[in-house]
């Protein structure tokens, strides 16, 4: 659910590691299980939303979920998560969008969500 007009500025491999780090949990925990991602823009903060229909334990998913935070704090970005009970029903991942002026600056590209 990421609508194809969507654009992000920020580094792409940092960004690429961080959703890959993440989809990598989700995935590999979340056995018969459906995983949506959907993306959403408030101001300059993104928003990206990685939702699985079964929660998946907090042990199984630490050390990952750990290493992706690491680098999303990087990008001046933050990972939360949504549980129900002791299972992690969803992930969000928020960051700056940066402007064009600061893409400029530090040559960083833009990404089309058609790309995800």
């Amino acid at each position: 659910d990421v609508p194809a007009e969507f654009k992000i500025i920020a580094d792409e491999n940092m960004l690429a590691t961080v959703l890959s780090r993440l989809l990598y949990c989700l995935v590999n925990n979340a056995e018969n299980s459906c995983i949506r991602i959907s993306a959403k823009e408030y101001d300059d903060i993104m928003f990206i939303h990685m939702k699985s229909n079964r929660g998946i334990s907090n042990e199984a998913v630490d050390n990952d979920l750990q290493q992706a935070q690491s680098y999303a704090k990087k990008m001046n970005g933050n990972i939360g998560l949504n549980k129900d009970e002791d299972k992690i029903t969803g992930i969000v991942f928020s960051f700056p969008n940066l402007s064009f002026s600061k893409k400029k600056e530090s040559n960083q590209s833009g990404i089309n969500a058609s790309l995800f």
